[in-house]
């Protein structure tokens, strides 16, 4: 009995051995089969995944990828494939399609993940009956496969296959259970399919990252999709409104639309609707309107609110109802939005949020302390960006915390200030990105920052950062990519022997103070792709490590003090495309091994580089710009030099080249500045220059800019629910690590500039200068037509000018001076518009100079000085008498009938249409006919008289003035002449102009209709038309407030846009010499008065567009008078540029800002003078002419040019002081700077009292009296030109270096005096009595203090000509006399040398043990300089003012001292050897310094009123935030 129980569990056994193989408890032999076949599909043709996937008998629910579970029936089946990124990369070039016969084995199958495989698609149909989820997304494919044997299907992801419609959704709409569809990052065009409204059993939807369009208010298909809750709509091209239905979504609790162009009023009611919402991302729209915050009280699930605005003019208001919120917020990003509006405070919900790890709130303008709780708060915070904002410091940490998940931190472009926390490597050991630049920091680098060991990014540039680099930083920064020092303070040398910097592939330390030799500077950084060390202290030979970095693609180490050859090791750098070594000491000449194909920029400046221009340059076929100027080459310009295909920059200037210029040249298609000159060139000028045809360079090329981005991923803790489709949990970050702007320096305009970044657009010249260029000027440079500059002075040039110059339609600057040019100037120059300078002095032309109109009426004698045979005005030398004047007269009244009758029977016929036009409207329009009769004159006139007015009055206002201007200029001059005289003939002269009154008026009524069409800023346009009609008189006050309260600072910057635009508008379309002035007039007080984000919103509009302060082309040919308005309006408008231009460089408003000129340091100022100089030469070329000096309106916009000429020169007197103060402890190539804009300031001065003496002509401001600025000595120039000579490249000299003086006499204070002469003894003359005061009157409230008397116009002072005498006298330097000094003597009386000119001339007579180590140029010493120095101080101290033109303080017992450009200069002393030698006249001195005081005493000044006072009466922004509009007292209101 037992044996057969043992026999039957041995049967059962087998049993079940024999159920297991065939699959009852474990896989399918068929399923096996099946995965066999799947893993021989994946590697085919020889791919090698799936390894674990072998042996006929193993069981295959353990192989990866395959997950089985029991069924009801205790089999184990397959249920789950994830066979996602199973194919080998190598493979993925083969297209491939898989067999869908081999799923058919799988019928339990529930998840199948193809997803990332390469396939193109599918042989055969998808079935299988419980296939719920199923990913196909990052294939190719070809053609969507048909999914209707899938009935169960719930999720269906086909995002990244290549999608490009909707065809497949038909089939789709049967499928009854399908919850998520995902067809994002696909190809999918046009607009939304009208099947995605019958997938009404969605739960997520994902659109995002395709190319849709259109709006979706007009359709409403996904209103349909009631049940949604998750909807991504994001990176698509959608426009519009959003549809008002979506409220209908109660469900929602994703909601992705960002990076579209939708727009309109914010949807704040949607938002405040849908309290499901746990996800809000509406980004990069276009939305405007006000978003109050507190709608969203009831979202208690919100985790995210993503909201950074495209265009600034969405308010968002987060304090109108204060609230609690009842969210935890993860993520919170607001972004360039107007936030809390005015007060600009930061969103005080922030309080009571805890569980934060995003925060952004950059570009938003708010206005607080730096928010310290968000740190204590928010331990878990990873990203932190407040930059671009007006918080303010202290930036302090806890010592006590640690912020372990923080990786980004971004507080740049704030006025933080204070220092950095010492524990800020320790607080956040694990940042990542960290950016404070522009935030106003100082003190020294914290040393703790050398424990972030995943540093990748720090930039701390543009701050005032002092000490020296920290060793804990350069020792612990092995994780950092970029580093960004520049422009700070730090100092020291650059020691690198335990340098740890091995990831680093950005260094820029450019504009600090760092020393030492260059040959130590060593990273071991092979990564390196950009170093910059430019603008220190660096010297030495440059090192050969630097072979080291073949990454090499940027280096800059321009303004050092290298020397020595290039090295070879530097052929190693052969991916260098940006090189700049100017401004150093560097010779010899290129390697030979000079091999780098990829060389975009060479910029080789100011060395001392010789030979010939080197051969190795041609294997760097790609150069843009080629800078070789200021070295000694040699030889002939090389024939070669055409081979540079792409090449927009050319500077040889500066070198002793010399041969003809190769024809080879012309061949430099793109060329845009060439500069040739100051060499020995010879030969004729090559007649095919024209084909080069230099021109603006084209956007975007790349020519001008080489910006470096990094992107860096931020991630974030994921959300707390389960998303259904994929949503990013970072943000990709693209931070700009480097901006390697394009600098060059071209003479244009008469001045050297420097012209760096996008000016480069629009600079385009040629420099032939100072050469010697011989023959005639070719015809074919008149073809350069869209040149800016051109410089063929100082060459031998002869012949005549060609008239071909005429089409020079865009030059600026034209100088053909020091030539030998005759004949006459071409009178067709007057054409050119845009020209500013022109010089033709010291030539041999002739005839009569052009006729002063247009540009042309700006030039003085200075332009045609040097040429004994030219005549005409503005030289005092007439072309003809009166008798030939009066012949020529008689002429042309002979020709005047033949003309008339000539243009008469030529246009009759296209006159008669306007005639009958004026016929009708007179007939029909019975108060346009009434005043017409009245306004017909009481006699009859001839049939003649009747004929020429009727031509006029036609050819004054026909719709073809294009006949008219196609005659010469010529004609045209003698037609409207004739015209004018026939107009007085026949009514006065009032009929044509009253008619062309009532057509202005016409069409301000017609512009004013048009736009109360337009809705949304119809009130800001009828404002605009009235502020800039057509009435020849200043415009109503209540028009510019009007137009200026729209755009306020409390104002949406698209308002501001939009104003800039319709003046733009204004300005570009008319013809008109009021709409033109007015509206110059309204952008003008704009600058003045308006917010000052007005400015920016300015020169932003410029740079899209075309520039609307570009009216070189303009001009009013109505009338003659017109003419001269025309000209002065071109003036006034390049004013106005370059007001705009200097604010760029400045970074500030020099009218309202307070000058910051004696403050800046030698670079900032050799950058700034310059362009506040070239802003008052625009100034004194505001002077009006002609008709123009009676206008009115002219009047009006001079008064405010003259206003804002007082405190540019007062920034210029302020910076010249400081530039004197520093200018013998300049570089020699800074020194020639500074020589060169003392010099010009010299100039000015004359030309500005010229200037006032017109304003005082013409009573602007109520001008009486001016005083006249002197020239500076000359024994001053004298010795600053021998100091440039003898100035080293490297100042060696400090003023705060300690000097030995042992042997030096003791010390002299010294203190600057008038020096006396013998008129000086003559009394002046008594001062009128004052008017006696008036009777006082009660007043309401106390009346507005008036402006100060800038000026003294107002003044009581003696006569011009005493003044004059008074002033022409030179300041004397004196010792002041101490307690137990003598007074040394201030005149060499025996020769009338002063102690001035001793010093910088006479040999010292005593002292001789003086060491010549103490001597600076000019015979200064050391004591001298720090006498100086401390003078200087106390000066200072003294709240001196630097205008030249501003009374003394009351109850002052002697009258200021007079300040000008060069106060510097009189206030140098004497060496004491020289005033030692002066002792024997020391009573003398003593003598007139008493007389002096007694003198000054009796002159006792009364302060006056300034006649340049701000017409408008506002000294701060009217238009500001929270500052009403303030009226004023127009001193034109009787006309108005």
């Amino acid at each position: 009995m037992g044996f057969r129980v043992s026999m039957l569990w041995w049967v059962l056994l087998g049993l079940l051995v024999h159920l297991e193989s065939n699959g009852s408890f474990g896989c399918l032999e068929a399923e096996r089969n099946a995965l066999l076949l799947l893993k021989a599909a994946f590697n085919h043709p020889d791919g090698s995944a799936l390894p674990s996937w072998n042996g006929e008998h193993s069981e295959c629910c353990n192989w990866e990828r395959v997950i089985c579970e029991n069924t009801s029936t205790n089999a184990k089946r397959i249920t789950q494939l994830l066979l996602n990124n199973t194919r080998d990369f190598q493979l993925a070039i083969a297209d491939w399609s898989l067999n869908t016969s081999y799923l058919l084995p799988f019928q339990q199958l529930q998840l199948l993940d193809l997803s990332w495989n390469y396939m193109t698609g599918f042989v055969g149909v998808i079935i299988s009956e419980k296939l719920q989820i199923l990913r196909l997304n990052g294939n190719k494919l070809t053609q969507v496969p048909s999914f209707g044997a899938l009935p169960s299907l719930k999720v269906l992801d086909l995002s990244f296959t290549g999608l490009t419609n909707f065809r497949f959704l038909s089939e789709l709409s049967t499928m009854t259970k399908l919850e998520v569809l995902d067809l994002g990052n696909n190809l999918l065009t046009g607009t939304l399919s009208d099947a995605i409204g019958n997938l009404t059993f969605l739960k997520a939807l994902s659109l995002s990252a395709n190319n849709l369009v259109g709006s979706l208010a007009s359709e409403g298909n996904l209103c349909k999709l009631k049940s949604l809750q998750e909807l991504d709509l994001s990176r698509n091209q959608f426009l519009g409104n959003l549809p008002s239905c979506l409220i209908n979504l109660t469900s929602l609790r994703v909601f992705d639309i960002a990076n579209n162009g939708f727009e309109g009023i914010f949807p704040s009611l949607l938002l405040s609707s849908l309290k499901s919402l746990a996800y809000i991302s509406l980004s990069y729209n276009y939305f405007h309107g006000s978003f109050p915050f507190a709608s969203l009280t009831n979202h208690s699930n919100l985790e995210v609110f993503d909201l950074l605005s495209s265009n600034s003019r969405l308010k968002v208001e987060t304090e109108t109802l204060p609230f609690i919120p009842p969210f935890q917020l993860k993520v919170f990003r607001l972004s360039n939005c107007i936030v809390n509006e005015p007060t600009k405070v930061i969103p005080s919900f922030l309080l009571y949020q805890s569980e934060l790890r995003i925060v952004d709130l950059s570009y938003n303008s708010i206005t607080a302390k730096f928010p310290q709780f968000l740190l204590k708060n928010n331990t878990r915070l990873e990203y932190l960006s407040l930059s671009n904002n007006f918080f303010t410091g202290p930036f302090e940490l806890n010592s006590t915390l640690k912020y372990p998940h923080m990786n980004f931190l971004d507080i740049s472009h704030n006025p933080i200030k204070g220092k950095v926390p010492s524990c800020i490597g320790s607080v956040l050991p694990n940042l990542r990105i960290m950016n404070m630049s522009k935030a106003e920091l100082q003190g020294v680098i914290p040393s703790s920052m050398g424990d972030m060991g995943l540093l990748m990014l720090l930039d701390f540039s543009a701050n005032n950062f002092s000490g020296e680099l920290p060793e804990e930083l350069v020792m612990g920064g092995n994780s950092l990519e970029f580093l960004k020092l520049s422009n700070n303070h730090l100092n020291g040398t650059i020691s690198s022997a335990k340098s740890n910097l091995g990831a680093l592939k950005i260094l820029r330390l450019d504009n600090n103070h760092f020393t030492g030799s260059i040959s130590t500077v060593f990273f071991n950084s092979s990564p390196l792709t950009v170093l910059d060390l430019s603008n220190n202290d660096l010297n030495g030979n440059l090192p050969t490590w630097i072979g080291n970095f073949q990454r090499l693609s940027s280096l800059v180490l321009s303004r050092n003090s290298l020397q020595g050859p290039l090295p070879l090791d530097f052929c190693k750098l052969n991916r260098l495309t940006y090189i700049d070594l100017s401004k150093n000491h560097l010779n010899g000449t290129l390697p030979s091994c000079f091999d780098m194909k990829s060389l975009r920029y060479l910029h080789l400046q100011g060395n001392q580089f010789s030979g010939p221009i080197p051969y190795v340059l041609t294997n760097s076929s790609v150069l843009l710009t080629l800078d070789l100027m200021n070295n000694k080459f040699s030889g002939e310009i090389p024939s070669w030099i055409g081979s540079f295909a792409k090449l927009r920059v050319l500077l040889l200037k500066g070198n002793t080249l010399q041969g003809p210029i190769p024809v080879d040249i012309c061949q430099l298609k793109r060329i845009s500045i060439l500069d040739l000159s100051h060499n020995n060139l010879s030969g004729g000028i090559p007649s095919c220059l024209n084909v080069v045809s230099p021109g603006l360079l084209e956007p975007l090329d790349g020519a001008i800019l080489g910006e470096y981005f990094i992107m860096v991923p931020v991630k974030f803790t994921r959300l707390s629910f389960q998303s259904l489709i994929y949503l990013y949990d970072g943000i990709n970050m693209q931070v700009l690590v480097s901006d390697e702007e394009q600098e060059v320096e071209f003479m244009s305009k008469s001045r050297f500039e420097s012209y760096k970044g996008n000016i480069l657009y629009y600079m385009s010249g040629i420099d032939l200068s100072c050469n010697m260029f011989t023959g005639s000027i070719p015809p074919q440079i008149g073809y350069l037509s869209s040149i800016h500059t051109l410089n063929l002075s100082n060459n031998q040039l002869s012949g005549s000018i060609p008239e071909t110059f005429s089409n020079l339609r865009q030059i600026e600057s034209l100088d053909l001076s020091y030539n030998r040019l005759n004949g006459r100037i071409p009178p067709q120059l007057v054409e050119l518009y845009s020209l500013s300078v022109f010089f033709v002095v010291h030539n041999n032309l002739s005839g009569s100079t052009p006729e002063r109109k247009f540009q042309f009426a700006t030039f003085g004698q200075s332009s045609y000085e040097g040429n004994p045979f030219l005549c005409g005005p503005p030289l005092e030398r007439s072309c003809i008498s009166d008798g030939e004047a009066s012949r020529t007269m008689k002429a042309s009244d002979g020709k005047r009938d033949e003309f008339i009758s000539t243009f008469f029977w030529s246009f009759g016929a296209s006159f008669v249409v306007a005639f009958l036009g004026v016929i009708a409207f007179l007939h029909f329009n019975f108060d346009s006919r009434k005043f017409y009769i009245r306004k017909q004159p009481t006699t009859q006139p001839n049939q003649a008289h009747i004929r020429s007015n009727f031509l006029c009055l036609v050819a004054y206002q026909s719709p073809f003035p294009s006949l008219l201007a196609s005659s010469s200029l010529s004609a045209q001059f003698r037609f409207r002449k004739i015209c004018d005289r026939e107009g007085e003939k026949m009514s006065g002269g009032g009929t044509q102009k009253s008619l062309r009154k009532a057509l202005g008026a016409l069409k301000d009524t017609a512009t004013v209709s048009l736009a109360k069409v337009n809705n949304d800023y119809k009130e800001l346009d009828i404002a605009i038309v009235k502020a800039t009609n057509h009435v020849e008189r200043p415009a109503k006050e209540r028009h510019i407030r009007a137009v200026y309260s729209a755009i306020s600072a409390t104002r949406p910057r698209a308002d501001v846009a939009y104003c800039i635009h319709a003046l733009a508008r204004r300005l570009s379309k008319t013809h008109n010499w009021a709409v033109a002035l007015k509206t110059l007039i309204v952008i003008h007080r704009a600058l003045r008065e308006v917010d000052p984000t007005f400015h920016e919103e300015f020169i932003n509009y410029g740079k899209t567009r075309s520039h609307m302060l570009n009216m070189a082309h303009f001009k009013d040919d109505s009338s003659p008078n017109a003419w001269d308005y025309s000209a002065w309006i071109r003036a006034y408008a390049l004013f106005l540029e370059e007001r705009l231009e200097c604010f760029r460089v400045l970074k500030y408003d020099v009218e309202i800002d307070r000058p910051r000129t004696k403050d800046l340091d030698t670079a900032e100022l050799l950058e700034q003078l310059p362009a506040l100089q070239q802003l008052l030469f625009r100034v004194l070329n505001c002077q009006p002419h002609g008709a123009a000096v009676n206008n009115i309106v002219i009047h009006l916009a001079l008064s405010m040019v003259a206003l804002e000429s007082i405190k540019i020169y007062q920034a210029i007197n302020d910076g010249t002081v400081n530039m004197i103060d520093k200018f013998f402890e300049m570089q020699r190539h800074d020194a020639m700077k500074a020589l060169e804009i003392y010099r010009r300031a010299g100039q000015q001065a004359e030309r500005l009292s010229e200037f006032y003496e017109m304003c005082r002509n013409l009573d602007i401001g109520r001008g009486e009296k001016f005083l006249k600025i002197e020239q500076p000595p000359a024994s001053f120039l004298q010795a600053m030109e021998e100091y440039v000579k003898e100035a080293p490249r490297v100042s060696t000299v400090r003023k705060d270096q300690a000097v030995d003086n042992k042997s030096s006499p003791p010390k002299e204070v010294l203190s600057i005096e008038y020096k006396k002469s013998p008129e000086a003894k003559e009394e002046r003359p008594e001062s009128p009595a004052p008017p006696p005061a008036p009777e006082p009157v009660k007043v309401e409230a106390p009346a507005a203090q008036p402006p100060p008397d800038l000026l003294n116009l107002d003044d009581t002072v003696p006569a011009a000509s005493e003044l004059e005498e008074k002033n022409a006298l030179a300041l004397a330097i004196v010792p002041v006399v101490m307690a137990d000094q003598p007074t040394p003597a201030v005149t060499n009386q025996a020769n009338g040398t002063t102690g001035w000119e001793l010093a910088l001339v006479t040999s010292p007579s005593s002292n001789e043990s003086a060491t010549a180590a103490s001597k600076l140029a000019g015979g200064l010493d050391k004591l001298t300089l720090d006498s100086l120095y401390d003078d200087a101080i106390r000066r200072r101290n003294q709240n001196v003012s630097y205008n030249p033109w501003e009374p003394a303080p009351a109850g002052a017992l002697m009258p200021q001292t007079m300040h000008d450009p060069f106060y510097a200069s009189n206030a140098m002393a004497a060496p004491p050897s020289v005033q030692m030698a002066a002792m024997s006249n020391q009573q003398q001195a003593f003598m007139l310094q008493q007389q002096q005081q007694q003198m000054m005493m009796m002159g006792h000044q009364q302060p006056s009123v300034n006649p340049f006072g701000n017409p408008y009466g506002a000294t701060v922004y009217p238009y500001g935030s929270g500052m009403p509009v303030q009226a004023y007292n127009n001193p034109y209101k009787g006309f108005i």
